[in-house]
């Protein structure tokens, strides 16, 4: 009797340790903003030069402040799960870049050297101090560009990952980011489509290696899409980032991934 409890035992303890699974990867990001609400961060809107950038502020104090810049199609909640962490030592500004989140759409500022311009704008006008500057991805592409043209505005940086040898054609199309990001916003530009959520889930380069099960995953998530349009397209069996990469792609210009396509 006691081995049939315990083999009873064992499919429930497989489904709840597959639905934690599931939780973790759909509700990852938003715990974890939720633990950075509760650790002090707040929201705020700043006209620069004529834009406006959205950034999140740790707790103000004596702390030395820290600039953080994250990569292309996400947002400044792409690090919510260190935030808390990082306030004990700094003072904390995480921006959305333009094109990004909830910050100005303005693609004639879609370049590192004008979105370098507006963030050193950023540093002196709301900062008002030398920074540490960490970028992630294309972020830290403008992070090495904040540090080398505004030297005056940083004490150190940190360049996570940053393609600074692989933006501009012909070898930008030997990289991940045009083959799949910037030429789906490419192509979605010219194809007259209304809904870029739907559009960019559809034709990731990701799904060529889902093989026979891509078609099924893709209709599964139109179908989701269909039912919630004002929802991002999220699945249970994927990453807590590419999750939450679903909820900064919907406030992310195209145009943007463009100008990566197209080099400008």
């Amino acid at each position: 009797m006691a081995a049939g409890r315990l083999i009873a035992s064992v499919p429930a303890a497989a489904v709840l340790a597959a639905g934690g699974w599931a939780a973790r990867n759909l509700k990852t990001y938003s715990w974890a903003l939720a633990r950075t609400r509760r650790a002090g961060f707040t929201e705020h809107d700043v006209v620069v030069n004529g834009s406006k950038l959205h950034y999140a502020q740790g707790p103000a104090g004596a702390k030395p402040p820290l600039l953080l810049i994250h990569g292309q199609a996400v947002d400044w909640q792409s690090y919510a799960r260190v935030l808390p962490d990082l306030a004990r030592d700094f003072t904390v500004y995480a921006v959305d870049v333009h094109g990004h989140g909830q910050s100005a759409r303005t693609p004639e500022k879609y370049t590192a050297a004008a979105v370098g311009a507006d963030l050193a704008r950023f540093v002196e006008e709301v900062i008002g101090a030398r920074v540490v500057v960490s970028g992630h991805s294309s972020g830290g592409q403008l992070a090495a560009w904040l540090a080398g043209n505004r030297p005056d505005l940083v004490r150190a940086v940190v360049l996570e990952d940053p393609p600074l040898f692989t933006t501009l054609l012909p070898r930008a199309e030997k990289t991940w980011n045009w083959v799949d990001l910037a030429t789906a916003c490419h192509t979605y530009l010219e194809s007259g489509e209304s809904d870029w959520g739907a559009y960019l889930f559809a034709h990731q380069k990701l799904w060529d290696f889902f093989g026979d099960g891509a078609e099924r995953i893709i209709r599964s998530g139109l179908k989701q899409r269909s039912k919630h349009p004002d929802r991002p397209i999220t699945l249970f069996f994927m990453p807590p980032s590419w999750n939450d990469m679903q909820r900064a792609i919907e406030l992310y210009d195209p145009r943007f991934g463009d100008a990566f396509y197209t080099s400008a």
